[in-house]
């Protein structure tokens, strides 16, 4: 078989391959794309690292010769990039090991051999999952939605992922100081799945309109296998229990006051970035006062920077809070421009006006007198203890002249001291509310929770250990099964060599 491909297509090839695979390879024949013939004349091309595979169905400029089967180096690919605009190259293998590699530039044909491996070494990495029609846009985009609150760390295997909930159909994602929800009313699965995050979900798999999507299920291993005309993507999910993320969103919709931002908004917020402390957690200080808005941030001990946002709407009475300004900028860049506040201590719950929830929980601290007085906020007035009325001094003797000295009392009797009651000082309040006790029992069982996760996660990655420790023995078994065949066939070659000497020499 010989295949065309266009420069585009080339591209193509590199592009998506490059989102399927992983930098380190875990085995050499992980590092090529399997080319094989497919339906009404198109070439299928499939690139794996066994935890992603990304199959392309692509239509030649030309396809020769009969179906077969055939391994090139991605490597070699990205070379074929810099050829000329127009130009094409044929790949055509001549052997399980090299392919001739025909390339046009300028119309003269240039050719030459590529190194590859035996197609027998390339895993089967196809699975049988039941797929079904549905908008894969909406799936992608409520997926995208929610992404941007899980965890970074890929260490935190089931935080660094997406949570697909089939019983109330949404997709949520965490880090512990962020929670997202969206809702997703045609839900593609059967049963709840634990979403990973790549490239090839978060930027690059197109928004199809129409597509296949399912789930396949093997040893408790779950598989998400994605699918439109030209693309079909399969990705391994990871494999733990989601935490109970209901127990976080509250259950009062009852707030003091709300927020409505708008575009220009997050435009004025954007500048303030660079400036956040990240030791402070990048704080940023929200005050509303009488309807306006107006954020802040600490600078130096004598100073400080405030921002009024006349856009932003108040609703409700004075707020005052102080969030994470990146993961507030984040949540509004996402849509969710609508926040309620109910006070300074109970999570920031945001609104995207589609069914779509973000929490986000405040930083706590108090904002300093210099950042008060750049905001233009009046600090709280602060209670001072009443001072008590000067006790009665009693009316001294007087002296008639010309008399001896006595003491003339005034007919008014002096009144006694009285000690008077002292006014209560005055304690600002901080909308505190009692918290019951912790119970053990419960506290027990959540460390058990927390325990039986750690080791879900330990075992699967040992089952993955293992499961990579059996392909590499394969791999080298399979190399030593060739290489003893090779040694049979040579020493038979020898033979042969050997016989025809003895008889030119007859």
């Amino acid at each position: 078989m010989a295949v065309t491909l266009t420069k585009k297509q080339v591209n193509e090839i590199v592009r998506n391959a490059g989102t399927a695979l992983s930098r380190k390879m875990k085995l050499p024949v992980l590092g090529h794309v399997l080319f094989e013939s497919g339906e009404d004349g198109r070439v299928r091309a499939t690139a794996t690292d066994l935890e992603q595979t990304l199959a392309m169905r692509l239509v030649p400029g030309k396809l020769e010769g009969g179906p077969t089967r055939f391994l090139f180096p991605v490597a070699e690919l990205k070379a074929l990039k810099s050829m000329p605009k127009g130009g094409t190259v044929t790949l055509q293998p001549v052997s399980e090991s090299s392919v001739v590699c025909t390339m046009e530039a300028n119309g003269q044909p240039v050719s030459r051999t590529v190194a590859t491996v035996p197609v027998e070494e390339f895993p089967e990495v196809a699975v049988s999952a039941e797929l079904a029609e549905c908008d894969l846009g909406a799936f992608l985009r409520a997926y995208r939605g929610a992404a941007f609150a899980a965890s970074s760390n890929p260490g935190r295997l089931v935080l660094h992922a997406v949570y697909a909930d089939q019983e109330k159909r949404v997709l949520v994602a965490t880090d512990g100081h962020r929670l997202t929800r969206q809702p997703l009313l045609a839900f593609p699965f059967a049963s709840n799945a634990i979403l990973p995050l790549n490239k090839m979900l978060l930027k690059h798999f197109p928004e199809s309109a129409q597509g296949r999507i399912g789930m396949h299920e093997k040893d408790e291993v779950q598989t998400l296998v994605l699918a439109t005309d030209d693309l079909t993507y399969t990705c391994r999910c990871p494999e733990g229990r989601f935490p109970n993320y209901e127990q976080v969103i509250p259950d009062t919709p009852g707030c003091a006051a709300t927020l409505s931002f708008g575009p220009a908004d997050l435009a004025a917020i954007a500048p303030l970035l660079p400036f956040l402390d990240k030791a402070d957690q990048h704080a940023l200080f929200v005050f509303g006062r009488a309807g306006q808005v107006t954020v802040g941030i600490e600078g130096d001990p004598n100073g400080g920077t405030g921002l009024p946002l006349p856009k932003c709407r108040l609703d409700g009475g004075d707020v005052t809070f102080a969030v994470n300004g990146k993961m507030l900028l984040e949540a509004l860049k996402h849509g969710f421009l609508t926040v309620r506040i109910r006070d300074g201590y109970s999570p920031v719950v945001f609104d995207d006006g589609a069914e779509g929830l973000h929490l986000l929980m405040p930083l706590r601290g108090e904002a300093s007198s210099a950042l008060l007085e750049a905001a233009g906020v009046q600090p709280a007035p602060e209670a001072t203890e009443s001072t008590p009325d000067p006790e009665p001094q009693p009316i001294a003797p007087t002296t008639i002249p010309g008399k001896p000295e006595e003491s003339v009392v005034p007919d008014t009797p002096v009144p006694t001291p009285q000690p008077k009651p002292t006014a209560p000082v005055a304690i600002p309040t901080r909308n505190l509310s009692v918290v019951p006790a912790e119970d053990p029992i419960a506290r027990l069982e959540e460390l058990a929770n927390e325990s039986q996760e750690i080791v879900q996660q330990a075992l699967a990655s040992v089952r993955e250990l293992r499961k990579q420790i059996r392909t590499v023995k394969n791999h080298y078994r399979d190399r030593e099964k060739q290489i003893g065949t090779r040694e049979k066939e040579m020493e038979k070659s020898l033979a042969l060599i050997q016989r025809l000497q003895e008889t030119i020499a007859a």
